[in-house]
C-alpha cells in the first residue's frame, strides 16, 4: 500500500507542476536579471514586497499539491475498501 501512496504522491505532484502556468514574459525582458532593466535601484520596502509575493505564490503552489495528494490518497482508501456488501 505505501508503494501506490508513493506514486499517487509523485504523479498528483507532477500534475500540479504541469498546471501551474508560466509568468508571461515581461515587457523589456530579455534573460536579464531584474536590477539590470530598472533605472533605479529597488528599495528595501519594494524588494521585501516582492519576496513576499513570490513566497505567496510558492505557498499556494505547495498546498494546491497537497490537496491533490490528500484527494488521491482519500480515493486509493476508498478503492481498498470495495464495493459495500450487504
Amino acid at each position: 500500500m505505501s508503494t501506490r501512496l508513493v506514486f499517487a504522491a509523485l504523479l498528483a505532484s507532477s500534475m500540479a507542476l504541469a498546471q501551474t502556468p508560466e509568468r508571461p514574459p515581461q515587457p523589456g525582458d530579455k534573460g536579464q536579471p531584474e536590477a539590470a532593466l530598472s533605472a533605479s535601484p529597488q528599495t528595501p520596502r519594494e524588494k521585501a514586497a516582492d519576496q513576499a509575493a513570490d513566497q505567496a505564490k510558492k505557498d499556494v503552489d505547495v498546498a494546491g499539491i497537497h490537496l491533490q495528494v490528500a484527494r488521491l490518497y482519500l480515493a486509493g482508501l476508498y478503492g481498498l475498501a470495495g464495493a459495500p456488501s450487504t
